[in-house]
């Protein structure tokens, strides 16, 4: 469908309210038409939006590196939505001063800000948020915003009380990210971590998992993808284990058969806090 009938057909739609809006864009468009469509979206009180936007529509090794589209300020104004993910080719400025009074669910996907200061103002901004999903691209070369210069403690801790769900994609150099996060999010209930490196010698060091403070005393739920035994690895697991006093699952996904059987004895002789936490380890596929 070509641009203006698109526009023709979301102006014609009279919904008082429109629940769901996903605009993928992966090939040349005018920004001035994604505006018009996403800006509509909000006036009909959109509560689920999903923007996956790329407007040179080129991916090289799953990142994009093409020309930003620059998310209006007037975005930022939207008082209904509910579930909010961003993708890829979107550039993300926050005003200094806003609110998504009705946020729960975040996804952030290699989107671009500008500077630290961008996504502590996004965060800040989200009083009521539950669920949130960070991935982020920190190789060189690239005019990404890099997670590791968060600073989470200048973001207010009460911002995160209500978070439940944490998907956190963890690289070679956001482990500190991680840890910030846990300190921040008390009450915890579900916890997934997926890995972006592959080798141990990718990995920068962080501060030791050491005394409590780190895990939530609510969470149940435990999750680790692309688990490989690396020290780090280690040391967060065996943390998570011991401190997590009602833990009820956690699992731990692993590459091969051969390397199942070497976690499977490893981690059964760490503590556990949890007298009824049932410890999976499986592979992959």
């Amino acid at each position: 469908m070509e641009p203006e009938g698109s526009t023709k057909v979301l102006a014609l739609n009279k919904a008082p309210v429109l629940r769901d809006f996903c605009l993928t864009c992966h090939s040349g468009c005018d920004p001035l038409h994604l505006e018009t469509w996403i800006l509509t979206a909000i006036a009909r009180d959109v509560q689920q939006l999903q923007l996956d936007i790329c407007l040179d529509g080129f991916i090289k090794d799953e990142f994009y590196r093409g020309e930003l589209f620059v998310l209006p300020q007037s975005f930022f104004s939207c008082k209904t939505v509910v579930i909010l993910e961003l993708w890829n080719g979107i550039a993300v400025d926050p005003p200094s001063s806003f609110e998504f009074p009705s946020l729960k669910d975040l996804r952030l996907v290699h989107v671009f800000f500008p500077n630290g200061d961008c996504v502590q103002r996004l965060l800040s901004g989200c009083p009521v948020l539950q669920d949130l999903k960070l991935c982020s691209d920190s190789r060189s070369g690239l005019i990404r915003f890099d997670i590791r210069c968060v600073d989470f403690g200048s973001i207010y801790p009460s911002r995160f009380k209500n978070l439940v769900r944490l998907n956190f994609t963890l690289q070679k150099s956001n482990w500190h990210v991680l840890q910030a996060l846990l300190r921040v999010s008390p009450n915890l209930e579900v916890l997934v971590i997926d890995k972006l490196y592959s080798t141990t010698n990718q990995l920068c060091s962080m501060e030791p998992f050491d005394g409590p403070g780190y895990v939530s005393s609510q969470l149940t739920t435990f999750r680790f993808n692309q688990y490989k035994g690396s020290k780090y690895e280690v040391e967060f697991v065996k943390y998570i284990l011991k401190e997590a006093r009602v833990l009820k699952t956690a699992t731990i996904s692993v590459c091969d058969t051969a390397l199942k059987e070497s976690v499977i004895e490893e981690v059964s002789t760490f503590p556990r806090s949890s007298t009824t936490c049932l410890l999976t380890v499986e592979v992959q596929h």
